[in-house]
This record gives structure tokens, C-alpha cells and sequence, in this order.
């Protein structure tokens, strides 16, 4: 049968809509709490041979909000535990919004049951800043977390002592590598926390290690053969997600657990990272 090119253009926008209603309703229905456990081996230059192997356990963007809901973050949670890292590392976004008594003390409370021998370390993102950043870091530090904002932690390990650094989101506290790294040994291989991974672009020598970051969500919505349509960076899609690479450190952008504006994923799962690190 021929179609007349009314016909022809009318069933292409109702083919149109059927495909955008059936793929918001599979990201809503399927991928917006269809967690991807992530595992990689990630080698670092200079790395410390004696820290050779060491398990880290990366998320963020955890946004406990109405949309997310505070069980579905307890048994991310509960995942992490049974893989048994050896560190656990939290790179911010634990609230969206509201009042800072709403979602701060419940969200603190789950990360709060996170279990590692090394201690759990985080850093804050821009949305906990805006809601209340020391409401924030008071409720983690209550719960057994060590909150760190342009500082660092020294750990000590078999074999040596791990610097754990943190810095400030760059939209809204600023980062300070001066202060953040202030008193850690020269040339000393770091794990890194930071919120914002569009510090990367410009990171300078002198501060090898690991980087993991967030912030970007994956886009939290992608399209085949294009990518997010938009991401909350001024690079664009360059540093949506995944490993990057530089001379003596490297990034670990993860997609995060939850979502913002609408609980909605396509093609950018949440995602648990479990990174091994080795020396390069």
C-alpha cells in the first residue's frame, strides 16, 4: 500500500514517540537501580610495590532524595561489604536537596554500615555544599567516616603509610592542591578524592596516584553511538565516565547510584567500582 507523505510523516512521529515512551519507561523501570559492579586493574606509576594489589571500593553520587530511596542505597551497601575491600572511598553528592535534617542523617547513617580494615574516606560535591556541607560532613564523621576537604589522611598499611587526599568541589568550595597536599611526602604515590573530575585536565606533576571522581553521572542518560546529550562538565563528554590516563596519575570517573531531576537512566547504569591497584 502507498502511503501519502501525511500518512508517511504520521506514522513516523507516532514511531517516534512509541520509541522515546518505551526507552523512558525502560530506564525508569529497569536501569535506574540495575547496579553494574565495575572491575578493573588500574597500575600507577610508582606506585608502592608494598601496596601492590590494594582493593578500593569507589561510589558516589549517591543523591538520596524522594527518587532515591534510602533501601536501595543500603543494599549497594550491603553489595560493597560482601566484596570485603579493603578501603572504601566516597566522592559526594550524598543529598540532592531540602532541609538539611531531611536526607543528611539517614544517608550518613547507611554509609555509616560500610565496612573496610582501612576505614572509609569521602570527600563532599557541590549538591551537599548547597544543602548543608558541615551538616554533612558532621553527620558522616558521627558515622565512622573520615571526611576530607582540601586534606589528607595518613593510613598505614603493611609495608608503609598510604596518603588518602581530599579535595573540595571545584564549583563550590574551590580546590586547593596547596593545602590539600600540604605535609604529604614528596613524589609520594596518593589515592586521590575529588568530586569534579574537570580538575584532571590540569593536573599538575608532582602529585602522582590514583584520582576517583563522579559528579558526571555518566550523562545519566546516553544515545548509542553518540553519548549524553549532556554533561555536567565544560569538557564536555570528554570525562563523562571510565579510566584516563596521564603520565604518573590516573582519573576513575564513576557513573554513581543515583539520579538527579528524574529517576531515569538509559544507557549509564549506576555503577560500584572495585578497582585493584598495581604498580606500574
Amino acid at each position: 500500500m502507498k502511503l501519502s507523505r501525511r500518512e508517511f510523516l504520521i506514522r513516523t512521529a507516532a514511531a517516534g514517540v512509541a520509541i522515546a515512551t518505551g526507552s523512558a519507561t525502560y530506564g525508569y523501570a529497569v536501569e535506574s537501580e540495575w547496579v553494574e559492579v565495575t572491575r578493573r586493574t588500574v597500575a600507577i606509576p610508582g606506585w608502592p610495590r608494598a601496596f601492590d594489589g590494594l582493593r578500593v571500593a569507589h561510589v558516589t553520587d549517591l543523591h538520596h532524595s524522594p527518587i532515591v530511596p534510602l533501601r536501595y542505597l543500603e543494599s549497594c551497601f550491603s553489595r560493597i561489604n560482601a566484596e570485603r575491600p579493603d578501603l572504601v572511598a566516597l566522592t559526594g553528592d550524598y543529598v540532592t536537596r531540602g532541609k538539611p535534617e531531611e536526607f543528611i542523617p539517614p544517608v550518613a547513617a547507611a554509609a555509616g554500615r560500610l565496612e573496610a580494615p582501612l576505614g572509609v574516606f569521602a570527600s563532599l560535591g557541590n549538591h551537599d555544599v548547597w544543602v548543608d556541607g558541615f551538616a554533612m560532613q558532621r553527620a558522616l564523621e558521627h558515622h565512622g567516616c573520615t571526611v576530607l576537604r582540601n586534606r589528607w589522611a595518613d593510613v598505614a598499611l603493611p609495608g608503609g603509610r598510604l596518603s588518602v587526599v581530599g579535595l573540595g568541589d571545584l564549583w563550590t568550595e574551590g580546590v586547593s592542591l596547596s593545602s590539600a597536599f600540604r605535609g604529604v611526602p614528596e613524589a609520594r604515590a596518593s589515592l586521590i578524592l575529588m568530586h569534579n573530575p574537570d580538575t584532571f585536565e590540569d593536573w599538575p606533576s608532582g602529585h602522582p596516584g590514583l584520582i576517583l571522581a563522579g559528579h558526571t553521572h555518566g550523562g545519566q542518560v546516553a544515545i548509542p553511538g553518540y553519548g549524553p546529550p549532556y554533561v555536567p562538565s565544560r569538557y564536555g563528554q570528554k570525562y563523562a565516565r571510565g579510566l584516563f590516563q596521564k603520565p604518573e596519575a590516573a582519573m576513575y570517573v564513576n557513573r554513581g547510584l543515583g539520579c538527579l531531576l528524574l529517576q531515569v537512566r538509559l544507557f549509564a547504569r549506576p555503577e560500584i567500582a572495585l578497582l585493584t591497584i598495581r604498580s606500574a
